[in-house]
């Protein structure tokens, strides 16, 4: 049996009304509660952006992840595995220019051309994330309740 793991999708989604409940119907018409939402939109790109975690086993994942990609409101969707849960963390960074680099442990995914996720242990994120702040890389951020 499939072990349950801990995961976030990131979507980019239409920014209309009714885009959010589509994609967290989703998740309920199966069953899947969701631990966290965490999104923004933005009516300059007609996009918006939103985070969701939960738990499941791999195989849940990948049918989720089926689902969601094939919703109309949805642009895009990424999974990202938080690995070590009681030391792991997901943080959403708007950055204004390129220059951000992943330290061994750390993933990095681009979601858009200003938005990025980052996931991996407390320890190695903080630094990063601390340093792209100083440096002016990354102009706001959040985390994403786990």
């Amino acid at each position: 049996m499939d072990r349950w793991r801990l995961w976030v999708f990131a979507a980019v989604l239409e920014d209309a009304p009714g885009s959010l409940l589509t994609l967290v119907s989703a998740f309920a018409n199966r069953a899947v509660s969701l631990l966290s939402v965490l999104g923004c939109g933005a009516s300059i790109t007609g996009e918006g952006l939103v985070l969701v975690s939960f738990r499941c086993s791999e195989r849940r994942r990948r049918e989720l992840e089926r689902v969601v990609r094939r919703l109309a409101v949805v642009r895009s969707v990424e999974a990202v595995e938080v690995e070590e849960p009681e030391r792991g963390r997901v943080v959403l960074m708007e950055v204004t220019r390129e220059g951000l680099s992943a330290p061994e442990g750390l993933r990095l995914v681009r979601l858009t051309e200003r938005w990025l996720l980052a996931g991996g242990p407390e320890p190695v994120l903080r630094p990063m994330l601390r340093g792209a702040i100083d440096a002016g890389i990354v102009a706001r951020h959040a985390e994403v309740m786990l």
